[in-house]
């Protein structure tokens, strides 16, 4: 097996704790790299290296539509996410959303891998936010609601 892990973000975390368990055990730290939670500018030079997944494990039931998670699907990054806020709507693809524990994470990265769906789910990702999230399509379902709110014509 050839595969590599990076993963970058929050060492703050529960989360961080039980990753650092898992690979111990596992005997994977030298297939397996975390790094610290990063600068936006350092941040796409880790998205634009290879393809792979952007795992968000939120929450937060409040949280709103992340930046972070789509501009990782524009860089073609397989989401795996809760369900949590506006996560569900954004990737649209159900069979990506769990309840975020180490078991469930693993196991859905292998089915992925071991099914040789990368391709593909990087690809239907990428076009999720091209297709919804560009700056063209979001205003103008911005004055769509406006309008229908208000009952008023915006115009740009």
């Amino acid at each position: 097996n050839n595969g590599y892990l990076e993963i970058i973000g929050n060492s703050e975390s529960r989360i961080y704790t039980d990753y650092i368990k898992v690979i111990k055990e596992s005997n994977l730290e030298c297939r397996i790299n975390i790094l610290p939670a990063c600068n936006h500018k350092e941040l796409k030079k880790h998205f634009s290296k290879i393809k792979s997944f952007y795992i968000f494990p939120s929450k937060v039931a409040e949280k709103g539509h992340s930046n972070a998670l789509t501009e990782a699907m524009a860089w073609g990054l397989i989401p795996i996410t809760t369900s949590q806020g506006f996560n569900r709507s954004v990737i649209e693809m159900i069979h990506l959303l769990l309840r975020i524990r180490c078991e469930m994470l693993v196991n859905k990265i292998k089915y992925i891998i071991d099914n040789d769906l990368i391709e593909q789910f990087s690809y239907n990702s990428y076009n999720r936010v091209l297709s919804n999230y560009t700056d063209e399509i979001v205003l103008e379902k911005l004055k769509e609601e406006y309008d229908f709110l208000f009952n008023v014509k915006f115009t740009s």
